[in-house]
């Protein structure tokens, strides 16, 4: 084979290998001018990498078949340069034929690993940061505020009303309702900067704006661990919770009780009530299962966090309300394991709980931004359940075309997921509110995925 000699490029506008657009480091068109703008860190050659004669720049090879061989992914991802041209691996015959692609394949993965990555840490160092959106980062303090600059450079600049917006980083609902009251503060976007003492009082005010969320409060069960293996063990612990006793005792914002895992309002969705409070149900199912009363059955741990003020201390009062409603319905001993966020996180990854607090809220309106959670493998996962006839109708549904028969099989998996393997027992489906006062700001609309863009926001008359 005749081969040539393949050249890392100084910019991305270069490198005719892949897709050409805008280049945020080769040129100045967003007009910061060679004192500010990234600069280059200097070319890179791959010595070692020789391509065919017949490969074509503009042309990228389909190198997807790679992945087929755990060989081929080893070889690739451990290649390393050498003074001289490297020797096509030793592989399974079925790869032989596209050797040229493999050597293409480890020369852009290691000019990636090795050029590129550095080359977009200078360019995030850069200041200003080079941005294409209506507000470029001017500063940002570490628990005082991060500071956003309108963009002039911004296409829709001449619309943009807000010059500066100022985001406060603080996490107590008392200090950021103070804040909002006098005036210092024009929004509250969060819900959990709001006291939830206070939230009943609140809620009836002109300037508390409720909208339903795409979010979902619920608990994970780890299918890994005995009793919890048992789905009737899981399911009786689910039907044992009194949802509308905790969004009325503790939440208190306007949450519904949630009997399935995907929130109402959802595009494309066939509502399911997989579970409700049936203590009757509850308790026929743990003796079913073994356990009459709770006698025999272990203590279970719940797992949860905490974090000073307003949600933490939310899950803990969750905590408490669902160990007495265990103990109450069912006799089952849970004793409560309080971790700090980072600790919570890794514990319920590693599967270090019987129980745990979960919540989720939706990438985008569908569905499957809830139930592609429960795959086989899903990263987020984090139950130990593997089920593939779920897997198997998650698949069809999203193969589907015709929308009804989607949503249909969508509703099938939600019920196999919460009713008959009962992985998670939901708890309510979650409640959005922003408190502004209209006459001093507008466009701001309450929204399923909860986005505005601050560009569309204006200030209509100063604070007191």
């Amino acid at each position: 084979m005749n081969f040539k000699l393949r050249t890392i490029p100084d910019s991305v506008e270069e490198f005719t290998g892949f897709c050409k657009g805008n280049d945020l480091l080769g040129g100045d068109f967003l007009g910061y001018g060679a004192a500010n703008h990234f600069k280059s860190a200097g070319r890179a050659v791959v010595r070692n990498v020789w391509l065919p004669t017949e490969y074509k720049h503009g042309e990228v090879p389909d190198t997807r078949h790679l992945l087929q061989s755990q060989q081929m992914k080893d070889w690739i991802n451990n290649y390393r340069p050498a003074p001289q041209p490297v020797a096509t691996p030793t592989l399974d015959t079925q790869f032989d034929a596209d050797a040229r692609h493999i050597l293409w394949a480890a020369d852009v993965w290691y000019s990636i690993k090795k050029h590129w990555v550095l080359e977009l840490q200078q360019w995030i160092r850069a200041r200003p940061l080079p941005v294409s959106g209506p507000y470029q980062l001017e500063f940002w303090r570490l628990n005082d505020r991060v500071r956003l600059r309108k963009n002039p450079r911004y296409w829709d600049a001449p619309h943009t009303a807000l010059e500066v917006v100022d985001l406060l980083t603080i996490a107590n609902p008392t200090t950021a309702f103070n804040l909002y009251e006098t005036g210092r503060a024009d929004v509250i976007w969060d819900r959990n900067l709001v006291p939830a003492e206070l939230l009943d009082l609140l809620r009836a005010r002109p300037d508390c704006h409720r909208f339903d969320f795409l979010a979902v409060y619920f608990v994970r069960c780890n299918t890994t661990r005995p009793p919890l293996d048992d789905p009737r063990v899981r399911r009786a612990l689910s039907l044992a919770i009194d949802r509308r006793r905790i969004v009325e005792r503790i939440t208190r914002g306007g949450e519904q009780p949630a009997g399935g895992l995907v929130p109402p309002g959802t595009a494309h969705h066939q509502p399911v009530e997989a579970v409700r409070f049936d203590p009757e149900a509850a308790r026929r199912l743990l003796a079913e299962a073994g356990y009459p009363g709770g006698a025999g059955l272990r203590p279970l741990r719940y797992l949860y966090w905490t974090a000073g003020a307003g949600t933490g201390q939310e899950h803990a009062k969750i905590a408490v309300e669902l160990r007495a409603l265990w103990a109450q319905v069912l006799g089952v001993r849970v004793d409560l394991d309080n971790r700090e966020k980072r600790v919570f996180i890794a514990a319920q990854r590693g599967l270090d709980y019987d129980l745990s607090q979960s919540s989720w809220v939706g990438d985008y309106n569908d569905p499957n931004t809830f139930l592609d959670l429960f795959l086989s493998g899903n990263g987020n996962n984090r139950t130990g359940w593997t089920d593939p006839a779920y897997d198997a109708l998650l698949a069809r549904a999203n193969a589907e075309p015709d929308p009804r028969r989607r949503a249909a099989l969508l509703a099938e998996a939600e019920q196999r997921l919460v009713g008959e393997a009962a992985v998670v027992a939901p708890v309510y489906f979650s409640s959005g509110f922003h408190f502004f006062r209209p006459e001093r700001v507008s466009g701001i609309y309450p929204n399923l995925l909860d986005v505005h863009p601050l560009n569309a926001v204006r200030k209509v008359s100063p604070g007191p």
